[in-house]
């Protein structure tokens, strides 16, 4: 009698192992995954991008999460409103990006590090 060989079935990547070992890498993953969650609900629903705003903000300093700045100059930090800005860039010796908010007329500078 010969004996057939007989194929083993390819072995898969499970998605759900790579989140764990994300999971395990990250410190305070699910806070992360939160703010993220918060950031694109503020952006499609500008209505309510105000709430959003300011959950993001009060969760972050609650959990001791330092937020990136890309999330946090896309909202006004007086009124928490994320839709009426006016943007103008400035170039002196240093470049400066200026934002005013319609809603309570604030302006902040930022430095462009290009």
């Amino acid at each position: 009698m010969s004996k057939a060989k007989v194929k083993k079935a390819p072995k898969t990547r499970i998605a759900s192992k790579r989140v764990v070992e994300l999971q395990a890498n990250i410190p305070q993953y699910e806070i992360l995954l939160h703010l993220d969650q918060l950031h694109k609900l503020a952006l499609l629903f500008p209505e309510n991008s105000q709430y959003y705003n300011k959950q993001i903000v009060e969760l972050s300093q609650n959990a001791q999460v330092r937020l990136d700045p890309s999330i946090k100059h896309t909202f006004c930090k007086k009124c928490y409103n994320g839709i009426h800005k006016q943007l103008r860039i400035i170039q002196n010796k240093l470049q400066y990006q200026c934002d005013k908010c319609n809603h309570c007329q604030i302006i902040k500078s930022i430095q462009n590090l290009q």
